[in-house]
């Protein structure tokens, strides 16, 4: 059956889908995008990190990311992608009743544990409610897609039994 179908769900397809049904791709959760570190407390190069993690340069996000992968204990990169807001707010030391509201009102978060600084920039909030960007829901769609694909060719086999069938008079009627 995958055969037949064919798996090729293209991008106009899935944006047309998105478009016409943007109602029913609305977040449950809220999502955030930005970069995340975690250096310990004695690292020598926190200065350098406090300057860079709220910056958005390609040269200064380059040169965090090759600190983060020599010092960091953690490091999380996703201004290219959303993020669920819950996944970034549990590493950090912090327990607010409104995530979204401390996100959106505090987008430079540096934080101090025992034994490490948090360094949170957010450069976009979703909140709950909000339409999911397509890039989020592009999988949702294309598996929507699909299933669709499988129910109308079960049901064009189906008709096509049905009607061999009855052409050949194997079909009876009580």
């Amino acid at each position: 059956m995958e055969q037949q179908l064919g798996n090729e769900i293209t991008p106009t397809q899935i944006d047309s889908f998105y478009q016409t049904h943007i109602s029913q791709f609305l977040l449950e959760r809220p999502l955030v995008k930005g970069v995340y570190v975690k250096i310990p407390l004695a690292d020598a190069g926190v200065k350098n990190v406090r300057k860079w993690y709220i910056q958005r340069e390609d040269e200064v996000l380059e040169q965090l990311e090759k600190y983060s992968f020599e010092h960091a204990a953690d490091y999380l990169y996703f201004y290219d992608k959303w993020m669920p807001l819950e996944e970034v707010i549990t590493k950090l030391p912090l327990n607010v009743s409104n995530p979204v509201g401390y996100v959106t009102a505090n987008p430079h978060l540096e934080l101090k544990d025992t034994a490490f600084y948090h360094f949170l920039h957010v450069d976009s909030v979703l909140s709950v409610g909000d339409p999911m960007p397509l890039d989020y829901a592009e999988g949702e769609i294309r598996e929507m897609l699909m299933n669709i694909k499988r129910v109308d060719f079960m049901r064009q086999v189906r008709n096509e039994l049905y009607n061999e069938a009855q052409e050949k008079g194997r079909i009876l009627y009580y």
